[in-house]
């Protein structure tokens, strides 16, 4: 909720049970193409914008979505090593 680090070139795989989420939360526009892309292996994620933020991370760090993200971004665990690594990476931060 706080630095966004792991909101940066992640590959967030989407399910069915994000897009029920997001169509009961009023954000079925997220399961546009604009919003997702679907590999090859047929996996869907989320597409990211250009500079490799989530679209819906605000310059204020924040998730504009944050009550209704994906499960794969609830999973994350805050100060894991892959949160740390996170930090590290993007944000050039090293914690510890």
């Amino acid at each position: 909720l706080e630095c966004g680090a792991c909101c940066h070139g992640a590959n967030v795989l989407l399910d069915d049970a994000d897009f029920d989420r997001w169509k009961k939360g009023g954000r079925g526009d997220l399961i546009s193409k604009s919003y997702i892309k679907r590999g090859k292996d047929g996996k869907v994620t989320l597409r990211f914008a250009d500079d490799g933020r989530c679209q819906q991370l605000g310059r204020d760090n924040k998730c504009a979505i944050y009550t209704i993200r994906p499960d794969n971004c609830s999973a994350f665990v805050v100060g894991s090593e892959a949160c740390l690594a996170a930090r590290e990476d993007t944000l050039r931060l090293r914690d510890g």
